[in-house]
C-alpha cells in the first residue's frame, strides 16, 4: 500500500438540501472519507473545488442557481482530476447518458439507499486510486511513457461512463497494456 492509497476520499456536497447535505456527510464520515466542504448551490462551485481540493465532488443536477450538467461541463474542463458523482431526482432516462458523456464518474438518482451511495462514491474512489497510481507510475518513468518492454500490447477503451474507462484503463495499465 502506497501513500496515495492510505488516505481517505476528500468530498465536496452540491445540493440545495440540507437534509441531503447532512445525510450525506454522515454517511461520508462515518465510512472514514473527508468531507472538505458543503454547498447549497453552484455559484461558488468553481472557487470551492480550487479552493478545497476535493477528489469527489456529489453534485445534484437541479440546483436553484445552476443547471447540474452546465456546472459539470466547466468542472471537468477546469479540474478534470476531480470525479463527480452527478445526483438527480429527475425521471429523465437521458440525463444520466448527458452526465457520462460530460464527464461525470458516478450516477445517483434520489431516492436512493445508505448502501448504493457508498458503493458508487467507493466505486469512484478506487478507479481514481488506480489512475492516480498509475500517473506516479508512469511519471518516474524516464520519459513519462511506459517502454515497450513494459507494454506489450494497446488497447482503446471505450465506455460512456467515464469512472468505467478510467477503472478499466488504470486496470489494464496495470497488467503492461498501453492504453492509446
Amino acid at each position: 500500500m502506497n501513500a496515495i492509497d492510505e488516505r481517505p476520499a476528500r468530498l465536496l456536497i452540491v445540493d440545495d438540501s440540507s437534509t441531503l447535505r447532512a445525510v450525506l456527510r454522515v454517511l461520508l464520515r462515518d465510512e472514514g472519507h473527508q468531507l472538505v466542504g458543503e454547498l447549497p448551490g453552484g455559484a461558488r462551485l468553481m472557487q470551492a473545488v480550487a479552493q478545497l481540493r476535493p477528489d469527489i465532488v456529489c453534485l445534484d443536477y437541479n440546483l436553484p442557481d445552476g443547471n447540474g450538467l452546465d456546472l459539470l461541463k466547466a468542472l471537468h474542463a477546469s479540474h478534470p482530476e476531480v470525479a463527480v458523482v452527478m445526483i438527480t431526482g429527475s425521471e429523465d432516462v437521458r440525463l444520466e447518458s448527458q452526465a457520462a458523456e460530460s464527464g461525470a464518474a458516478g450516477f445517483l438518482r434520489k431516492p436512493f439507499s445508505p448502501e448504493h451511495i457508498l458503493a458508487v462514491i467507493d466505486q469512484v474512489w478506487r478507479a481514481q486510486l488506480l489512475f492516480r497510481r498509475h500517473r506516479a507510475k508512469r511519471a518516474t518513468a524516464p520519459d513519462g511513457q511506459l517502454s515497450l518492454q513494459q507494454a506489450r500490447a494497446r488497447a482503446v477503451v471505450v465506455d460512456d461512463s467515464a469512472t468505467m474507462r478510467q477503472l478499466l484503463g488504470a486496470i489494464l495499465e496495470h497488467v503492461n497494456v498501453e492504453v492509446a
